[in-house]
């Protein structure tokens, strides 16, 4: 069972990571309907063990996931 400390509102456990900023990771945006390259990437792990990188849209700024590990 993980604490109340332990997890946020959306449901992603407070380990997060920051991605280094020479890599970029892309995932799509729902909102704007295209592909493109996350603004503050962050490496976490969702609530059912799952790791994902959790960023913004550079241009709208919707949140984005990318789910799976990032690769090396």
């Amino acid at each position: 069972m993980i604490d109340s400390d332990e997890q946020t509102a959306s449901g992603v456990e407070a380990g997060v990571e920051p991605v280094e900023k020479e890599m970029f990771v892309e995932a799509y945006c729902l909102k704007c309907r295209t592909q493109r390259a996350m603004s503050d990437a962050q490496e976490v792990t969702m609530k059912n063990g799952k790791p994902a990188t959790m960023g913004k849209c550079p241009v709208c700024g919707t949140k984005m996931y990318r789910i799976g590990k990032r690769a090396s």
